[in-house]
């Protein structure tokens, strides 16, 4: 099974899930993809920038982390979040730091 294939089981499986907060949790994770795919479709639009950049300041560590991790794929593309991801290497949230750290290094100075 490849990372998609076990992202879209884990995903489907969380949204089906008896408790409130696994599908909560899905939620987060749909509205993360959905930034993520606006902004590989119109990375020009501010609306759509504005849009990862506050799931970088959401109060949820999961949503910041998704976030900062998305943005470490795009590598220089992600170029209008530095300030943003500089902050978040003071994120109180250990996985976040890194995810922001990972993604500041995938962009060339």
């Amino acid at each position: 099974m490849d990372l998609l294939e076990k992202d879209l089981a884990e995903l489907a499986a969380m949204l089906r899930a008896p408790d409130p907060e696994s599908r909560t949790r899905a939620g987060w994770r749909v509205q993360a993809a959905a930034a993520e795919i606006m902004f590989d479709m119109r990375p020009d639009r501010k609306d759509v920038v504005d849009v990862l950049r506050d799931g970088l300041h959401a109060s949820n560590p999961n949503v910041r982390n998704w976030i900062a991790s998305s943005l470490g794929a795009r590598g220089p593309r992600a170029r209008p979040f530095v300030q943003d991801l500089e902050r978040a290497l003071g994120d109180p949230d250990e996985r976040v730091r890194g995810s922001a750290r990972r993604a500041l290094d995938g962009i060339p100075p």
